[in-house]
């Protein structure tokens, strides 16, 4: 019975799993895309169809899959790590730093490597003996990081299961409870050892499923031992170097650069000559809340595990966190402060190009409408000038957006009129006029009981003219009313 039982466990774990992944993408993130105060954006919507499309591909491949195991490689060394960056991306950060990007794409690629293992021949040995290599090293790197938190922290639970201290707070609940809080302590411990079973096995897991893979490439590998060991070293050489080159971060560097003016012409031009460089590394620092869920350095909930666990001194843990922040470096920002940093890279991105950040910088489908084509009409008199400014605005996603046009007008300009087109009734336009007469009549002791409006309206010496435009909310109410209004009196026509 319980081998019957152990072999059925590898498809409970992947049809349940799977199937909360949907219901996790379709209920809540789609809900909330859709139907939530939060817009909808293409990243997100791009990323929710993702999470719905990584468990429908797995579910019909795993259908030509009769071995539990076969499955079990779907969910661990394919599913679980590509799905825990995509639900890292949707749920805590705006945008990938380049190296979380790199990490991605070792995900994918480690799953590419799998799924090929199940379903085709092996390739050439050089190639799958290089791709195998890769997907160990992935493996290693998982279970170095999980090893910081699982370790720790299973000495301090398991140091307070084997105390029973709980014993005496657990029996005083139930007692309280006349025995109602038992079924409720059962689901708890059944809904943490299920949840266990993948998040917290997935990095061992998928490192013995890719130690497995890896010792076939390798015998399959076995009449050229020497090539083998070159490939093996090679590959694994190149993922590092790709690691520490993409985790590094120009945080402290651009600063330092900035710091003092060029001394001489050709530090300057130097300087110049680095515009790009220096842009990237501004913005990298202005996005870095978006980009990054911790701080390098600070003494977190891995610096507090060794510390309770072991009673580590203050140099052990320092070198602990050297350690943790090296790993997870994609998703740690290598800086003191981001806010402080934020603001300093926004002075220093105005001093050095003349012009502020333009915001947002990371995710264009979420942020605010953007001027994309400006055109100025002048038209000289004599002793004065008439100008004409026209914008177009870009909206960048679907909902609605604020459009923010400021410029210094000379004290003596006339302000003559201002128009916005019936599609986009959310601009607002109020000249120096409509200002002093706002502030008039704020003042007055009729504002409460006041019918008419106070101020002239802009359109009034426009040479054109223009209709009050619905908003879409007020459109779908009419529609809607009008519907029900039609359906009730044919009913009442019927009957």
């Amino acid at each position: 019975m319980t081998a019957k039982l152990l072999r059925k466990l590898p498809d409970v774990l992947f049809w349940t799993w799977n199937g909360l992944f949907l219901a996790f993408a379709v209920l809540g993130v789609g809900l909330d895309l859709f139907f939530g105060e939060a817009p909808i954006t293409a990243p997100r919507a791009f990323l929710t169809l993702a999470v719905c499309a990584v468990p429908l591909v797995a579910m019909r491949l795993a259908r030509t899959l009769t071995a539990p195991a076969e499955r079990l490689t779907l969910l661990y060394g394919v599913e679980a790590p590509v799905l825990t960056l995509l639900l890292l991306r949707i749920l805590a950060l705006e945008a990938f730093s380049p190296a979380a990007w790199f990490l991605f794409g070792v995900a994918v690629v480690c799953a590419a490597v799998l799924i090929r293992d199940l379903v085709a021949a092996p390739g050439r040995w050089p190639l799958d003996l290089a791709a195998h290599a890769i997907l160990l090293a992935a493996g290693v790197y998982g279970v170095v990081l999980a090893l910081l938190y699982v370790v720790p922290a299973g000495w301090l639970l398991g140091g307070q299961l084997l105390s029973f201290d709980w014993a005496d707070g657990l029996l005083r609940a139930i007692t309280r409870s006349n025995g109602a809080a038992v079924p409720a302590l059962l689901l708890g411990a059944m809904l943490l050892a299920y949840t266990a079973t993948l998040w917290l096995a997935a990095p061992f897991v998928f490192c013995g499923l890719a130690a497995r893979a890896f010792r076939r490439a390798w015998r399959r590998s076995a009449a050229s031992p020497a090539g083998a060991t070159v490939v093996v070293a090679g590959s694994v050489g190149a993922l590092l170097f790709g690691f520490v080159l993409m985790a590094a971060q120009p945080t402290r560097e651009v600063f330092a650069t900035l710091a003092q003016p060029p001394e001489t012409a050709e530090a300057l031009q130097a300087r110049v000559n680095s515009a790009d460089a220096l842009r990237s590394a501004l913005l990298d620092v202005w996005n870095a809340e978006q980009r990054y869920v911790g701080v390098q350095g600070r003494r977190g909930a891995v610096g507090h595990l060794h510390r309770e666990a072991f009673g580590l001194s203050a140099e052990a843990v320092e070198r602990v966190l050297s350690t943790h922040d090296a790993l997870a470096s994609p998703f740690l920002y290598e800086g003191q402060r981001p806010s402080k940093d934020r603001a300093r890279a926004r002075a220093l991105f105005a001093e050095f190009f003349d012009a502020p950040i333009a915001e947002p910088t990371v995710n264009a489908w979420s942020g605010p409408a953007k001027a994309v084509r400006r055109v100025v009409h002048v038209e000289p008199h004599d002793g004065w000038a008439e100008v004409e400014l026209q914008i177009a605005y870009e909206n960048p996603g679907f909902g609605d957006r604020e459009a923010t046009e400021a410029f210094t007008l000379p004290e003596n300009a006339a302000h003559r009129y201002a128009f916005a087109s019936p599609w986009s009734s959310w601009v607002v336009f109020v000249n120096q006029e409509q200002w002093r007469q706002l502030a008039k009549a704020e003042a007055g002791d009729d504002r409460f009981t006041r019918v008419e409006p106070p101020t002239p309206s802009t359109l009034d010496n426009a040479p054109f003219s223009v209709s009050g435009t619905p908003e879409p909310a007020t459109w779908c109410l009419l529609l809607l009313a009008g519907g029900i209004a039609a359906g009730r009196r044919r009913l009442t026509e019927r009957t």
